[in-house]
């Protein structure tokens, strides 16, 4: 708009080329195990519609996934039926943030779970491509997830508690996971470079500075690593930030 009042020859400011916007901060919700089991329930729970497929039989197994794996919902919703190698246990995650494949590994407990659900949705959609097919086999659309993941919070109820201007969401599944992995890895005494390292490559980071947020997430943090959380990544392991990279 400014622009066209300037061609007509008025007095507007044009804002510059390359200047961003407001950012909005938003601040994670971390689970708390009480929480994580509530939303789990309710999955369990969910029951079949006719308008979403086997709704009853995916949500249960997607935001496991999610969690259990630190996907992006994204990239969950996205999987295809091959991505997922029941021989070996391993999940392909294709072109995810920055267009990088990169390659996760199920627990036990998880690669038996999801070998239970493919034989089930295997009877319904036997010749698909997404490994959670909607009603016509393919995949979710984008908004889907969040729907879903809003009717386990209202099944939820009381259990779950919002922080004011930050309503739990399904990436903070991710988050989750990611401060499961730190907070076990310190406690078994993995040294934190080396945990920063294997998760930058978990979660398809391509800066490990992007990995570093999530230790100042880090709710219960081991003295050690408080310490580090407020010291410069590079100079703690410049050989594994550019080696990554």
């Amino acid at each position: 708009m400014a622009k066209h009042i300037a061609s007509l020859g008025g007095d507007a400011y044009v804002i510059p080329t390359g200047s961003h916007g407001r950012q909005i901060h938003y601040h994670p919700h971390i689970y708390s195990h009480q929480e994580l089991r509530a939303l789990f329930d309710a999955a369990d729970a969910i029951q079949f519609s006719p308008y979403g497929g086997q709704r009853q039989l995916i949500i249960p197994v997607m935001f496991r996934m999610i969690y259990c794996l630190g996907l992006r919902p994204g990239e969950a919703r996205r999987l295809h039926r091959n991505d997922v190698d029941f021989e070996h246990g391993s999940v392909l995650i294709r072109e995810s943030k920055g267009h990088k494949d990169r390659m996760v590994f199920m627990s036990p407990d998880l690669h038996q779970y999801c070998r239970h659900y493919d034989a089930a949705i295997d009877s319904f959609h036997p010749d698909r491509i997404s490994f959670f097919p909607n009603h016509h086999g393919h995949f979710y659309s984008k908004g889907t997830p969040d729907r879903w993941f809003h009717e386990l919070l209202d099944a939820a109820g009381s259990v779950i508690v919002a922080s004011p201007g930050s309503p739990p969401r399904p990436y903070d599944l991710r988050h989750a996971h990611v401060i499961e992995v730190i907070n076990r890895g310190v406690r078994a005494g993995r040294s934190p470079e080396a945990l920063v390292a294997y998760l930058s490559l978990h979660l398809g980071h391509s800066d490990t500075e992007d990995t570093w947020y999530y230790f100042h997430l880090a709710a219960d943090f081991h003295p050690e690593l408080r310490g580090i959380a407020n010291a410069s990544i590079e100079s703690l392991f410049p050989e594994a930030h550019h080696e990554i990279r």
